[in-house]
């Protein structure tokens, strides 16, 4: 089932890969916070310089109008969690197969990710809140 340079192995790296690229959302929520300011600077940067050349920045990259937690929100439960989710399908189909492997640390990050992005989701409706008494 799992051998070194088959599709499965190629497979199995290039989701460990893409998890690693996406893990901040599962770090504790003050750091995953600390990190996703560094993010979104980036983002911001970007935005600025494609505004300052007279063009529309992507959403999540204009400063203007975006909502970082709820941005953060999204990107947890549409992007990250399925990665995740995919990762633990695959670990367990490994563990089924006979592979001495244990999947169950994937739950601990999905857990965690359920987490930050209530977290997040309750920090939006905070700052939405604020907003609208402002108006």
């Amino acid at each position: 089932f799992f051998q070194a340079g088959t599709e499965q192995s190629i497979l199995l790296i290039q989701m460990l890969l893409k998890a690693a690229d996406v893990s901040n959302p599962t770090r504790p929520i003050r750091t995953a916070r600390a990190w996703n300011c560094q993010v979104y600077e980036e983002f911001y940067a970007e935005g600025d310089q494609v505004l300052s050349s007279g063009g529309m920045p992507n959403p999540l990259h204009d400063r203007r109008t975006n909502c970082i937690p709820k941005s953060s929100v999204g990107f947890i439960n549409f992007h990250v969690k399925s990665i995740f989710l995919g990762l633990r399908n695959f670990l367990l189909r490994c563990r089924d197969a006979g592979i001495p492997i244990r999947p169950e640390g994937v739950e601990t990050i999905l857990t965690r990710l359920d987490e930050n992005a209530a977290a997040f989701a309750q920090e939006a409706a905070q700052l939405e809140a604020v907003k609208s008494m402002q108006a």
